[in-house]
């Protein structure tokens, strides 16, 4: 064994004295932790390994692949958000806050949004709350490809929002990110950018705006509008 080999050995065995036990949350949650300082690329069996300082093969005790490790993670933060979990008895309502609630979540785990969607990512937190979904909407008269489409605008348009808001920060106030917007475009080349120099005061507002269910609530009634004369809830 190389010196750097029995180094690594025996910081290992040391830890292993001082950790709490390796359970499948402790892997799923430091790969949440990994994915939200670096990126989903980043997380890997190995990666996740050593900064729980044990070998990768210990982890398959506890996840049997990445993609098991990936759709875990995302099940996890869904399963804490309980995205679902409330009564509203009106429909609109019922659909925007679930949605608010994953926007919320994301924003938390900003690492996981790449796994939104994603078809091997389903897992048995994430798959109930897809048939609860499309089940709400298709009992109020959409069809079940209707519900799907809804379904797929609303995500679309609830990941672009939650990756904007990353994009422009969380701590100043929507009037600083205003006018920071606003000076950043205003100084764009007015050749090549006339739209967005002509109404840089006008787009800045837009994209500052924290009105998210406003939005939410546009999308849905706009499906609802659509469904040629049939009655919907």
């Amino acid at each position: 064994m190389s010196a750097e080999a029995a180094r690594k050995a025996t910081r290992r065995a040391s830890a292993a004295r001082s950790r709490v036990p390796l359970t499948r949350e402790t892997v799923l949650r430091a790969g949440l932790e990994v994915a939200n300082k670096e990126g989903i690329d980043a997380v890997t069996l190995r990666r996740i390994a050593d900064g729980l300082s044990v070998t990768p093969m210990a982890l398959y005790r506890h996840v049997s692949s990445k993609s098991d490790l990936l759709a875990g993670m995302l099940d996890l933060v869904v399963r804490d958000a309980a995205v679902t979990d409330h009564n509203d008895d009106d429909w609109r309502a019922w659909t925007c806050r679930t949605f608010a609630r994953m926007a919320e979540a994301m924003l938390q785990q900003p690492g996981v949004m790449a796994l939104v969607g994603r078809v091997g990512s389903l897992g048995s937190a994430t798959l109930p709350v897809l048939e609860k979904i499309l089940s709400r909407l298709c009992a109020v008269g959409f069809s079940p490809s209707e519900a799907a489409h809804l379904q797929e605008d609303l995500n679309r348009f609830m990941l672009g929002s939650v990756a904007l808001e990353g994009a422009l920060g969380g701590d100043p106030s929507n009037a600083d990110r205003e006018r920071h917007l606003r000076a950043r475009l205003e100084l764009l080349p007015s050749k090549e950018f006339p739209a967005l120099t002509a109404h840089a005061a006008e787009v800045a507002r837009s994209l500052t705006s924290r009105d998210f269910e406003t939005g939410l609530r546009r999308i849905i009634d706009s499906h609802a509008e659509t469904l040629s004369g049939r009655p919907v809830g």
